[in-house]
């Protein structure tokens, strides 16, 4: 728009040039008739108005009259050949200048309508790619439409046969409690007639020594160790048949160790003691018989094994059964 209206500007001026010039080239054939002594009624002379003739009826001048092209021709060709140089000059500027305006004119709308059509062209270009580009998505919902039209028509034919009941689960067995440990009278005596045996067997290689002695207090104190001894072994040697009595005595004095059972029935484990070796007195009326079956055959024995305590009532008074011992 703005290139349109500066050539429109470009052309009124030109216009207004050419008029100038023209009116210049008038006025200078004029002075040149003149000083050449040509009649200004003559032919080929522009034809001179009068004043009145100038003004209108009101007194105001009147308008210029447009200039006559065939009248600047015959002003030209008698100035021509009147060989005036200057108004010749004037004449050939006047044309020169015209007919260059005109050429830039000419350049500047080629200009535009190239610009016009370069830009009719990339708005073509655009158009077309949104077109490609309406036309991709048209084409792909077109696509999606089909594939939906099909998975319907696949739902309506397809006879979906009822979902079967789902089975019902299984009761749970029931579990029948893990049975109970049975706990033998072997095992709550057990890990102190093995500590037992272990110390007799120091005693016989550390006989007196201060870690023997340790190790037989230690044993005396993790078991609660109770000293027992057979008080009656004076009649005993009268009478054979006269029964032990036992009676809690030291652990330093005692012939037999007592260990109270954990089971909370009050009986005692009892073991003989590990400060002495089985002799016949200790067996004969020291009540070593009727506490323990051995098979002794006679005289003293310094390696002694238990192989099961003899067990005692809570009163320490009554054996209630006969323990093993294994002696050489």
């Amino acid at each position: 728009m703005k290139k349109t209206k500066t050539l429109a500007n470009l052309t009124a001026g030109a216009t207004g040039l050419l008029a100038l010039l023209v009116t210049r080239v008038a006025l200078a054939a004029e002075k040149t008739a003149e000083k050449g002594g040509i009649d200004a009624k003559a032919p080929g002379s522009a034809p001179v108005e009068s004043a009145e003739n100038a003004t209108g009826a009101a007194g105001a001048p009147a308008a210029p009259a447009a200039p006559d092209p065939e009248a600047i021709r015959q002003m030209v060709e008698t100035t021509v050949q009147k060989q005036d140089p200057t108004t010749f000059t004037i004449a050939a500027l006047a044309i020169g200048g015209v007919a260059l305006l005109l050429a830039l004119i000419l350049l500047g709308l080629h200009i535009q309508q190239n610009g016009a059509v370069k830009r009719a062209q990339s708005d073509l270009g655009r158009e077309k790619k949104r077109a490609d580009k309406l036309q991709q998505q048209l084409d792909a919902q077109a696509n999606t439409i089909d594939e939906l039209v099909a998975t319907v028509t696949a739902l309506k034919n397809q006879t979906t046969a009822p979902a079967p009941a789902p089975a019902r689960p299984a009761p749970p067995r029931p579990v029948a409690p893990a049975p109970a440990p049975v706990i033998t009278e072997e095992m709550r005596w057990r890990d102190f007639v093995d500590a037992y045996n272990a110390l007799r067997a120091k005693s016989k290689e550390m006989a007196g020594s201060m870690a023997l002695r340790k190790d037989r207090q230690a044993f005396q104190q993790r078991f609660g160790l109770i000293g027992l001894s057979c008080t009656n072994s004076d009649a005993r040697m009268a009478d054979p048949g006269i029964a032990p009595i036992f009676t809690e005595q030291s652990l330093a004095s005692a012939d037999f160790w007592a260990y109270q059972l954990p089971d909370g029935s009050g009986r005692y484990a009892v073991v003989p003691t590990s400060m002495h070796p089985y002799t016949s007195e200790f067996h004969r009326q020291g009540g070593g018989a009727e506490a323990f079956a051995s098979r002794y055959a006679g005289g003293t024995c310094q390696n002694i094994t238990v192989l099961r305590p003899a067990i005692f009532a809570r009163s320490l008074t009554a054996i209630e059964q006969k323990g093993e011992l294994r002696l050489s």
